[in-house]
């Protein structure tokens, strides 16, 4: 069976996309997956896809989508697969595509797409709280126990690799030498304060004999943050918004350990088996947080879960009590007794 994917969330929602991608193949059918740029760039090195192509969001060129449209239609789709949670626009590429069915995931905001058509297979989940990958996998059509042999897939792809090997020489660093700070995400809601950052910081340096190399993507709040983050203590690297996705997961790959809040390279850390911490705040790790992983989940109880937009700009309450010391001492034992994946 040929088949198409359609994931054009954020770049982390593509990972999580991987196991039911890597099911689907089992299974023996072709797979072909559409998504927004950095999910692509992520995925380019997934073994077995058949294609990988990107969407960037808020965008529309007659001749680009024409050329997709028409090449869909003669690539003679079996079934499209709407992983997006079925927004309008990637139901619309599932039925611009021609695939005879056209699943996707009911909930009640999206119900308004049944009477428009892009979708003619509605797939219902009936549990209270259920995580993205077993989510996907059940739009995959997997059994349900097919989620306890699941992984994330994630390669960086060779080019990726050499650029990192060529960092590290260049810092004079090894492989397993430092440790990989994530200091930002794409809502402020989900950052941890900059004095708790800071006071992990003089912590780590007191406790590990590693070098700190903080990074963060290229949100102007982002950069903004980790800056002011990087003046008050400075680590002993930093790649401030200058780093790609895949040069990202390189340096990740080679990292000693990760720290960061619930965001993609948390979701790399998770699929390159990574120990570390992910700290979250007003989003549920019920069904964002790493999958199968070596990180080790932090929070506080949340009043805003599950609604981090409506959070205060600058942090979370639920962040901003988390403290460095406990950060610390979970780091600690994540770092000197990886367990094996669940």
């Amino acid at each position: 069976m040929r088949i198409l994917a359609i994931q054009l969330n954020q770049p982390g929602d593509a990972i999580l996309t991987t196991p039911a991608l890597r099911w689907l193949m089992d299974q023996g059918h072709e797979v072909h997956a559409l998504l927004q740029p950095l999910g692509a760039a992520l995925l380019q090195a997934m073994p077995g896809l058949a294609s990988v192509e990107a969407l960037p969001r808020n965008s529309f060129q007659i001749s680009r989508d024409i050329f997709r449209a028409i090449r869909y239609r003669r690539a003679g789709f079996d079934r499209a697969i709407v992983f997006s949670k079925c927004s309008d626009r990637p139901g619309l590429w599932a039925a611009i595509s021609g695939a005879k069915e056209r699943i996707g995931l009911w909930t009640p905001r999206n119900s308004h797409l049944g009477r428009l058509g892009f979708i003619n297979h509605w797939i219902k989940d009936h549990a209270p709280v259920n995580h993205t990958v077993r989510q996907h996998l059940l739009l995959a059509g997997a059994p349900p126990e097919a989620a306890e042999q699941a992984r994330l897939v994630y390669h960086p792809p060779g080019a990726d690799q050499e650029w990192a090997a060529e960092w590290m020489r260049q810092h004079d660093l090894k492989s397993g030498d430092y440790l990989l700070l994530h200091i930002g995400a794409r809502w402020p809601s989900k950052y941890w304060p900059l004095a708790n950052w800071a006071g992990f910081i003089r912590g780590a340096r007191e406790k590990w004999n590693l070098s700190l190399l903080l990074t963060c993507g290229r949100d102007p709040y982002e950069t903004e943050f980790t800056h002011r983050l990087a003046q008050e203590v400075p680590g002993n690297h930093t790649e401030i918004g200058t780093l790609t996705v895949n040069q990202l997961g390189a340096l990740l790959q080679n990292a000693a350990g990760f720290v960061g809040v619930d965001s993609m390279p948390m979701h790399l850390a998770a699929a390159l088996s990574k120990p570390g911490l992910a700290l979250f705040g007003p989003t549920d790790e019920k069904i964002w947080g790493p999958w199968k992983s070596q990180l080790t989940v932090l929070r506080n109880t949340c009043t805003c879960m599950r609604e981090a937009r409506a959070c205060a700009r600058d942090a979370s309450r639920c962040l901003v009590e988390l403290s460095p010391e406990t950060a610390l001492e979970q780091l600690a034992q994540a770092l000197q007794t990886p367990r094996p994946s669940s």
